[in-house]
């Protein structure tokens, strides 16, 4: 979440080798609010919430793949009756 400077911080901080950050980027997530709301959210804090929900789910995964995502986000939407 910090960025790669911080990471390579946080590594030479643990003394260890920050080599394995060389040509490192850091990965873009894949869903927008924009996509939430398409899906029958109102935009808002429900749309907020609901994204960094996904986010933090694609963090702890180690950066899946768009489809994981998707299926996290159908995980994480309100059930409607």
């Amino acid at each position: 979440r910090e960025g790669p400077a911080m990471a390579r911080d946080l590594l030479l901080l643990a003394g260890r080798g920050a080599e394995a950050l060389d040509g490192w980027d850091v990965p873009a997530f894949p869903l927008k609010g924009g996509q939430i709301v398409a899906r029958g959210v109102g935009a808002g804090p429900e749309v907020a919430r609901i994204l960094q929900a996904v986010e933090a789910r694609w963090i702890a995964e180690d950066f899946p793949s768009e489809r994981r995502v998707a299926e996290i986000l159908d995980e994480e939407l309100p059930q409607r009756a």
